[in-house]
């Protein structure tokens, strides 16, 4: 008889699915079960407690269970819980997600005759992968824009740039920046100023103070130093702002000085400045971060590719208070990123159904990826090693200036180890799945052609 068979306890289990990956586990310890723990407890306890007028491990067990009765049938109830659970999953090889639900408060030992108790889990969900040899997936070939130089170019300009004031008698052009005395009126209440205010003239609508004006660059257009513009603007019921918002308002802009970005020359000198030998090596620069930059674009297209496929390809369930849970998570960010923006709480409990719908087809799609790649890296033995965990870490520790011991340490703590280790490895996926399969390079307009014809075919499905 192997050790492992001496510890097995004598128990009956039986089994119900419940619902979606979710069991109810039903676990019965005969009296003889509960009796052999209790002797086992108190034969530990014996050997170690010493109790006036006895030796170690000579005090009888009344006296023991008179002192200690209450402790040791807490410690024995504890020890049933934890071990016939155990050899229950392992009887029925449940392959469990996190721990199983048990209130230990509420359950009590009898005094005598069997014990009964109910366990739910969630369980891992069965995957059957869809075909990988040969599979055709699109490639959208993502080229380096014919101005991407130029565009590159200028915004360094931009970067680099001087604010210089326009002369008295020089008017306002796009893209300049103001400086204004803005008078802000609410219908009905008292005008709030804000002096000195800078104001940005772009196409379209643009903020004067703290509201928002349509055709701010129109109501400008034109106008000098020592000039005054007036207009009224409508303030959005959901704007963030509670002191203005659903409100209508006068606006009056009182103009103090007119400044225009001056723009470097772009020569050899310039490049210098900026760490460069010369305008030849800035383009060479340049493009050849836009030619990383379009492969980058092309390889996370063809991945998105891959994942679709698989998603869509494999079905299955997946535990309801886990996609429940990660929903939660995941409209939270949501929301906080829509607040962020400027969204109001009364635009955000408009969206609130939208959002919540968003983020639960989200969240059912990051968990399936999840239990797709594990499949995946199950069946092609796919792992990250060591080496490759100890190359972030040195990176980061390079990048923060510390030791990587210290970084180790705090990136366990707080799970980017673990974060790294699943984004690692399901690249080392999707890569084997594109070495397996046919790729076929397409324009990204073909690609984004073909997903709307899937989308529109979903829809009408």
């Amino acid at each position: 008889m192997t050790e492992e068979t001496a510890n097995k306890l004598d128990i009956n289990v039986t089994t119900e699915k419940v619902g979606p990956c979710r069991m109810k586990v039903t676990i019965e310890v005969p009296e003889e079960t509960i009796k052999k723990v209790f002797s086992e407890q108190y034969s530990d306890l014996q050997k170690e407690v010493v109790l006036p007028g006895f030796r170690r491990g000579r005090a009888p067990r009344r006296l023991i269970q008179k002192r200690f009765g209450t402790e040791i049938e807490e410690q024995a109830k504890l020890k049933i819980l934890s071990d016939c659970t155990q050899q229950a999953l392992e009887e029925e090889n449940l392959d469990t997600l996190g721990e199983p639900d048990i209130d230990h408060e509420k359950l009590e030992l009898p005094e005598e005759g069997s014990f009964s108790y109910d366990i739910k889990v969630n369980i891992r969900p069965e995957i059957e992968l869809p075909e990988i040899e040969g599979i055709e997936i699109e490639k959208p070939v993502h080229k380096m824009d014919e101005n991407f130089v130029d565009n590159q170019l200028e915004q360094i300009q931009k970067r680099f740039a001087e604010w210089v004031d326009r002369d008295e008698n020089e008017a306002i052009e796009k893209d300049d920046q103001i400086i204004a005395d803005i008078e802000i009126t609410p219908d009905g209440e008292e005008p709030v100023t804000a002096e000195d205010s800078e104001l940005f003239v772009s196409s379209g609508q643009g903020f004067a103070g703290k509201v928002p004006v349509e055709d701010l660059d129109k109501l400008l257009e034109g106008k000098k130093i020592g000039d005054e513009a007036e207009t009224e603007t409508q303030v959005p019921e959901d704007f963030f702002n509670d002191q203005f918002k659903g409100k209508k308002c006068r606006v009056k802009i009182e103009i103090k000085e007119i400044k225009y970005q001056k723009m470097p020359d772009l020569n050899d000198e310039f490049a210098e400045k900026i760490g460069m030998e010369s305008m030849d090596q800035l383009k060479e620069r340049i493009i050849e971060y836009g030619k990383q930059d379009a492969e980058r674009r092309t390889n996370s297209a063809l991945h998105e590719n891959v994942r679709n496929y698989l998603l869509e390809n494999c079905d299955f369930e997946l535990p309801e208070d886990i996609v429940s849970e990660q929903a939660d998570s995941v409209m939270k960010r949501e929301y906080s990123r829509l607040m962020m923006q400027g969204y109001g709480e009364e635009e955000l409990k408009r969206q609130l159904e939208q959002i919540q719908a968003r983020s639960k087809d989200n969240a059912k799609n990051m968990l399936k990826s999840v239990f797709i790649m594990n499949a995946i890296a199950d069946k092609y033995d796919i792992k990250v090693t060591p080496e490759e965990i100890n190359g972030y870490i040195a990176q980061t520790a390079a990048q923060q200036q510390r030791r990587p011991e210290k970084v180790r340490e705090e990136l366990a703590k707080d799970g980017s180890l673990q974060e790294f280790n699943m984004q690692a490895r399901e690249q080392k996926c999707l890569e084997k799945i594109i070495e397996k399969a046919n790729i076929k390079e397409v324009s990204p307009e073909e690609n984004e052609d073909e997903k709307q014809q899937d989308s529109n075919q979903d829809d009408a499905e």
